[in-house]
């Protein structure tokens, strides 16, 4: 029997960092194929990653992005994302970079099943299995998503209307599916974007 597929997942800041992913997330979460926890300690780091690599953002741009984790917060308020008080168990955390310790902490105090994360090698199997967690990478998750949707309906209507959503928010430019499907693939989806193929007519 195929294992669960997890659904309460800690974002890790590189996920965050990417708005296709992030907003895919959003909703997903919404729709109630996941549920999602972050700590402030991400939601600062990709910020000021994104900060640091676009000098050319807008003082108004600035501050939307900003104000982001906020927002983000009161969406899913009814899936208490944000995690405090973990912060005693850091110290207890061996990882190969100490400064992701508190990913690992966060993610255990929050109940989340995996994190979720494109830097697979800064999770050792070995220390994510002590405190019950996987790590997983987002195009990998979000295929399986897809692949166990389709084998129960078919057709994986709420995925589906997730992406149409998310498309369709687009507005300045408006994106054709070709165009949202490459922004996807892009920002590390590639797998989960080939999976998308034969249902580009529902998005």
């Amino acid at each position: 029997m195929a294992r669960p597929l997890p659904q309460t997942l800690f974002l890790d800041a590189c996920v965050l960092y990417p708005a296709p992913i992030r907003d895919l997330f959003m909703g997903l979460a919404l729709e109630g194929l996941v549920r999602l926890k972050w700590n402030r300690r991400v939601q600062e780091e990709w910020i000021h990653n994104l900060l640091q690599d676009r000098p050319d953002l807008t003082p108004e741009q600035q501050a939307r992005i900003r104000a982001t984790p906020e927002k983000m917060k009161e969406v899913l308020a009814f899936q208490e994302p944000l995690v405090e008080g973990y912060e005693s168990l850091v110290e207890k955390i061996q990882l190969p970079d100490a400064n992701d310790r508190h990913v690992v902490a966060a993610a255990w105090w929050g109940k989340a099943e995996a994190i979720l994360t494109f830097n697979l090698k800064d999770f050792p199997e070995e220390e994510l299995g002590r405190w019950e967690l996987l790590a997983l990478h987002p195009d990998d998750y979000l295929t399986e998503l897809a692949e166990r949707l389709i084998r129960k309906n078919f057709l994986p209507d709420p995925l589906l209307r997730v992406l149409k959503r998310q498309r369709c928010a687009l507005r300045k430019p408006p994106l054709g599916v070709e165009d949202f499907l490459e922004i996807l693939r892009r920002a590390g989806l590639a797998t989960f974007t080939e999976a998308l193929g034969p249902y580009k007519g529902h998005l």
